[in-house]
């Protein structure tokens, strides 16, 4: 931005400003041990560092939860493979962002 007066007077500043993406949530994952998507990769996540997300089965109860998201879900629950099926999620962005809401499968 520059600004200039009557005068000729002129000052300039500059703001940066970063945009961030709105991560697009994978709906499927397989955490079988092949190595491709064994775990639950959220993009752009890593952008919203005081987020949070809950992920939790059918009956409601919570499998996952994590503040801020450095490690990606392994599709494991109390340490044991959760099974195969639909679980349902909640992402917070914590910076003025809508919640996100979805669901995610596990194959095997």
């Amino acid at each position: 931005l520059t600004v200039t007066s009557n005068k000729g007077c002129s000052d300039t500043s500059s703001v940066f400003i970063k945009v961030l993406k709105d991560p697009p949530v994978p709906n499927i994952f397989s955490p079988n041990g092949d190595g491709i998507h064994d775990t639950w990769i959220i993009p752009y996540l890593d952008s919203y560092p005081g987020c949070t997300v809950e992920v939790v089965n059918r009956y409601g109860y919570i499998v996952f939860r994590s503040v801020g998201y450095a490690t990606p879900w392994d599709g494991k629950i109390n340490g044991k493979d959760a099974p195969i099926g639909t679980y349902y999620f909640v992402i917070d962005p914590k910076n003025g962002r809508k919640k996100k809401a979805g669901y995610v499968d596990i194959i095997r």
